[in-house]
């Protein structure tokens, strides 16, 4: 009689954890996130705390090297960046390269991540020029196809603060 209560009671404890883990894996998968990794709640407190007018006509312009190098200092600084889609990852997250090159002509290299909240005023695709005022992020670590870390500089780009200047031939 007492055998049969401790399985019992080992039953329901069991049943219970499985429950447990069961919501827990349930609620993982219905949480939403953006390209950054934040929730979506996170992602509209974003879209409805736009930076000030004063923080993007504060913006700078910046080369790579300094960006790429100043990663940790320069987390919270707007600046003004013109450069080339070169790889559409996911919605709202691109690949821009931004250092101008060539004499005849132009194209781009020193690649950069950006990630575009809200929508733009028109669809963004490969060889779009654009220009834009964006937050830097610090640097971003990703794994290329071939499985090779790279790490790039990583800007938050509001839709309103990009514009299509020009698209590659």
């Amino acid at each position: 009689m007492k055998n049969q209560k401790g399985i019992s009671l080992i039953s329901l404890l069991l049943i219970i954890v499985i429950i447990i883990i069961v919501v827990f894996l349930i609620k993982i998968n219905l949480t939403e996130h953006d390209v950054d990794g934040q929730s979506t709640t996170d992602y509209d407190y974003l879209l409805k705390n736009k930076p000030s007018s004063a923080q993007i006509s504060s913006a700078t312009t910046i080369d790579y090297r300094t960006l790429y190098k100043g990663a940790n200092t320069l987390n919270g600084n707007f600046y003004k960046i013109t450069g080339e889609i070169v790889q559409v990852i996911e919605n709202h997250l691109y690949h821009v390269n931004m250092t101008k090159n060539g004499e005849y002509h132009t194209y781009y290299t020193d690649r950069i991540q950006i990630s575009l909240i809200g929508t733009p005023s028109e669809i963004l695709m490969e060889g779009d020029i654009v220009s834009f005022t964006g937050e830097s992020l610090g640097n971003y670590t990703y794994t290329t196809v071939l499985g090779n870390a790279e790490t790039i500089p990583f800007l938050r780009v509001y839709a309103e603060n990009l514009k299509v200047v020009g698209h590659t031939d």
